[in-house]
């Protein structure tokens, strides 16, 4: 009997040393667990960042289309209004010569 309770402690403490292995296993993969979550919320974060950046650069292209666009019709303008102050002078010359003439 004593040397079938002698064998069920040795059994007994190879299984409790087997156990704390895989208990330190189940640690080491717990931790693993955590890094990659936190990974993964980093590259989820990443991600809407990328893609609100993504974003941001269409907008400001679009408001660099927009700012050539606004340029462009100013420089129309600028010599439309130009040209109307030419003809006005001239209008006044004119206007001035005939007043002159009376």
């Amino acid at each position: 009997m004593r040397a079938v309770q002698s064998g069920l402690k040795g059994e007994i403490q190879d299984v409790r040393f087997e156990l704390t292995k895989v208990d330190n296993k189940v640690d080491r993969i717990a931790i693993e667990l955590i890094k990659t979550r936190e990974e993964m919320a980093t590259k989820t974060d990443f991600t809407y960042i990328k893609t609100q950046l993504s974003q941001i650069i269409a907008n400001l292209d679009g408001l660099a289309g927009e700012t050539a666009d606004n340029r462009r019709t100013l420089l129309v303008y600028d010599k439309i209004i130009g040209e109307h102050g030419r003809q006005l002078n001239a209008h006044e010359t004119r206007i001035s010569s005939l007043e002159n003439r009376s």
